[in-house]
């Protein structure tokens, strides 16, 4: 009899895992994202210690004296809260329920011209182009079941942030110039947003907000031609981000 109840036991025990390993698990282990990306951003400068002729004045940017010096204009692009677009996508690996790691890439771009009037000094006309870069690891917390229709997350990045400034000046009276800022920082990305499932595969990112500082520190502008140096010096830029687009598992 006990060996007969022995080998009831075994043949249910394996067609019980032969069944569980037939079953979906019921949460999903990955989930790629893709969407775009609008940013809030300011420009990661706080002062521009500029040489000439062997002197340095030092500027304070978005004040009265800066205004004097680049432009009130152009102070728009150095003081401003600017709108970026872009795209955004990450992939997060879920080791449970609830937890995932999660790697995140995005780019944003934005292009402006300013023209301002130093009066003698002849009307300045700079179109300016900036990209940001950032790539994240981090943290992910969701409730990840397969079933599951709303689907609230948050998470908690850490990176860096590659940031390129490219500009020329013209003016008649002062000539043409060209300069470039691009300072590489550490970066944080933190916030969250809601998914709502569509169907097992495809979820809709309804919205994810994040709140990104960038640490920029102090860097040289290059300049050509070189009649002039400035060295810029970093801050903290909070930026913010808002994003939209699809989640597939």
């Amino acid at each position: 009899m006990k060996k007969n109840f022995l080998g009831v036991l075994i043949t249910l025990c394996a067609i019980a895992a032969q069944a569980a390993a037939q079953q979906p698990a019921d949460y999903h282990k990955w989930e790629l994202y893709g969407g775009y990306l609008q940013g809030r951003n300011v420009y990661s400068a706080k002062e521009d210690d500029v040489s000439f002729g062997g002197a340095t004045q030092n500027i304070t940017l978005c004040t009265p004296d800066a205004d004097a010096n680049f432009g009130a204009n152009f102070e728009k692009l150095l003081c401003k809260r600017n709108t970026f677009h872009g795209f955004n996508t990450a992939a997060t690996y879920n080791i449970s329920r609830y937890l995932g790691i999660k790697a995140d890439f995005s780019w944003q771009r934005r292009k402006a011209t300013y023209v301002d009037n130093f009066g003698a000094g002849g009307v300045q006309t700079s179109t300016n182009t900036e990209n940001k870069y950032m790539v994240f690891g981090g943290v992910q917390v969701k409730d990840n079941a397969t079933q599951k229709r709303w689907k609230p997350f948050a998470h908690a990045l850490a990176g860096i942030a590659h940031e390129k400034l490219s500009g020329i000046d013209l003016n008649p009276v002062q000539g043409t110039t060209n300069y470039s800022d691009q300072p590489t920082s550490f970066a944080l990305k933190l916030g969250g947003g809601l998914d709502v499932r569509l169907n097992r595969r495809v979820d809709l990112r309804v919205i994810e907000v994040d709140y990104v500082p960038v640490f920029a520190g102090n860097r040289s502008l290059t300049i050509s031609p070189p009649a002039f140096g400035i060295n810029v010096i970093g801050k903290t830029a909070n930026n913010l981000t808002f994003g939209v687009g699809l989640v597939i598992h």
